[in-house]
C-alpha cells in the first residue's frame, strides 16, 4: 500500500504559516521605562525617546517606538553605557497610524535603545523668558516616563512646575525633568520649561557698561557746552561794559567844540532845537545788538553740534545695520578674543540680530557683536580676562538660533 503525502505537506505548510503569521503580529516588548528629552536646536528641535526593556527580557528582542507622524528620522540604535560612537545603528520597519509613527526593531546586545527625531517646532522667546516644551502621548502601558527639557546651566526657571525638578547634565548644560509613573495606554503627559538667563554674577552686564560710556560722553559734551556758554556771557558782558565807557566817559575840548558846532550851543545830548537827541546812543546801541547777535548765533550752533554729538553717541551703543550686517558697541575698546559662530536662518534678519544681542546684552566683557546676514554667523569680540567663548556660546544657544555642536571658530584680535 502507498501512502501519499499530500495531506502531511498540506499540514505542514499550513502549520507553518500560521506559526509566521502569529509571529508577524506578535505584540513587541513592553518598555519598562521611557526616558522622552527635547534639544531645542535653532528653530527645529530634537527630540529623543529612550527605552529599556525590563532585565527579565530575553534577547534578541523586537520593540517599538512611537514618534509624532512626519518627523524626520536622525538615528535609532542600542545604547552600550560607552562611547556613544559604539553605539550599533539598529535596523527598522516603520507604520503610520493615528498621527503616529511606530519604529519597529530587534534589540540584540543590550535592552536600552534610543531613537532621535527632528520636529519643527523651536522654543519660543518673548524678550525675557524662553519657553520650551515637550509632550508625549503613551501608545502603550509604561510603568514610569520621564519627560526631559535641556536648558543652558545658567538658566533659571521661571514658572515652576509641581514634581518637575532641575538636574546637572552635560557640560553646559541642564535638563529640567519630570517623573510620571504608573503610565497608561492613552495618557498625554506634557511639561514646559519657562526659563531666564540671568547676568554675570558679581558684574554689571555690558548693556549697562555701554550706556554707562554713552553717558560719561553726553556728560563731557555737556560740560562743554556750559563752558562755551559761560565763555560766551563773559565776552558779552566786556562788550557791554566797554561800550558803557565809550559812551560816559567825559569829553576833551575837542570833542566838545566839534559837538557844539555840529548840534548847537546846548550840552552834550541837546540838538539844535533844544530837544534830546539819541543819535550817538542809537548808533552805540545797534553796534551792541549785531554783536550780541553774532555771539549768540555761535552758542546756538556749538549747542546743536553738541546736541548731535551726543545723539551720535547714544546711538554707538544701539544696532547698526551697515549692508549684509548688523552691529552693537557693548562697551568702548578692542576685543583681546574674536569669536564666530553659525546663527541659523530664523527669519527676519533684523528680529535675530535683536534676540541675539539681547542675551549678550546679559553678559560682561564684551566689546562689540556683529550679526553678518549673507553667512549666518555672529562675530563676538570679547576680553577673556571678563568672559570665555565657551560663556558666549552657551548664552547664545540659549536663544534657539545657534546650532547644538555647531563649530566655533576664536581667533585672537591683534
Amino acid at each position: 500500500m502507498r501512502f501519499s503525502i499530500r495531506p502531511i505537506l498540506f499540514s505542514a505548510t499550513l502549520a507553518i504559516a500560521v506559526s509566521a503569521a502569529t509571529l508577524a503580529v506578535a505584540a513587541p516588548a513592553a518598555w519598562e521605562s521611557v526616558d522622552v528629552t527635547r534639544h531645542s536646536d535653532q528653530s527645529n528641535s530634537v527630540i529623543l525617546v529612550a527605552g529599556e526593556l525590563p532585565q527579565a527580557t530575553p534577547l534578541p528582542a523586537e520593540a517599538e517606538f512611537d514618534v509624532p507622524a512626519g518627523t524626520e528620522l536622525q538615528w535609532v540604535g542600542e545604547i552600550l553605557g560607552g562611547s556613544p560612537d559604539a553605539d550599533p545603528e539598529l535596523k527598522y520597519s516603520k507604520s503610520t497610524a493615528d498621527g503616529i509613527d511606530r519604529y519597529r526593531v530587534v534589540l540584540n546586545t543590550s535592552r536600552i535603545a534610543q531613537i532621535e527625531v527632528v520636529v519643527p517646532e523651536g522654543q519660543t522667546f518673548d524678550g525675557t523668558a524662553f519657553t520650551s516644551t515637550v509632550d508625549w502621548t503613551a501608545v502603550r502601558d509604561a510603568a514610569e516616563v520621564r519627560l526631559n527639557i535641556r536648558v543652558p546651566q545658567a538658566a533659571t526657571i521661571a514658572r515652576p512646575v509641581d514634581g518637575a525638578t532641575l538636574v546637572a547634565g552635560d557640560a553646559g548644560y541642564s535638563f529640567f525633568t519630570k517623573t510620571f509613573t504608573d503610565v497608561k495606554a492613552g495618557d498625554r503627559l506634557a511639561l514646559a520649561a519657562v526659563y531666564t538667563l540671568p547676568a554675570a554674577a558679581g558684574a554689571d552686564t555690558s548693556s549697562q557698561q555701554g550706556t554707562t560710556s554713552g553717558s560719561v560722553v553726553a556728560i563731557v559734551l555737556v560740560l562743554a557746552a556750559a563752558a562755551a556758554a559761560a565763555g560766551i556771557t563773559m565776552g558779552v558782558r566786556r562788550k557791554l561794559a566797554a561800550k558803557a565807557g565809550e559812551v560816559t566817559r567825559p569829553a576833551d575840548a575837542g570833542e566838545q567844540a566839534s559837538d557844539d558846532a555840529e548840534y548847537g550851543e546846548g550840552p552834550i545830548g541837546e540838538g539844535r532845537d533844544g530837544e534830546a537827541d539819541d543819535g550817538p546812543d542809537l548808533s552805540e546801541n545797534r553796534g551792541m545788538s549785531s554783536s550780541l547777535k553774532r555771539n549768540l548765533s555761535t552758542g546756538a550752533i556749538i549747542v546743536v553740534l553738541v546736541i548731535a554729538a551726543v545723539a551720535v553717541g547714544s546711538r554707538s551703543t544701539r544696532p547698526q545695520a551697515i549692508g549684509d550686517t548688523i552691529s552693537q558697541t557693548f562697551s568702548a575698546g578692542e576685543p583681546c578674543e574674536t569669536a564666530q559662530i553659525p546663527v541659523a536662518n530664523a527669519g527676519d534678519p533684523e528680529d535675530t540680530a535683536k534676540r541675539l544681542f539681547a542675551a549678550l546684552g546679559t553678559m560682561t566683557g564684551l566689546n562689540a557683536a556683529t550679526y553678518n546676514i549673507k553667512t549666518q554667523s555672529i562675530e563676538v569680540g570679547y576680553c577673556e580676562s571678563q568672559t570665555s567663548e565657551d560663556a558666549v556660546r552657551r548664552v547664545l544657544q540659549s536663544t534657539g538660533l545657534v546650532a547644538v555642536g555647531g563649530s566655533t571658530v576664536a581667533t585672537p584680535t591683534p
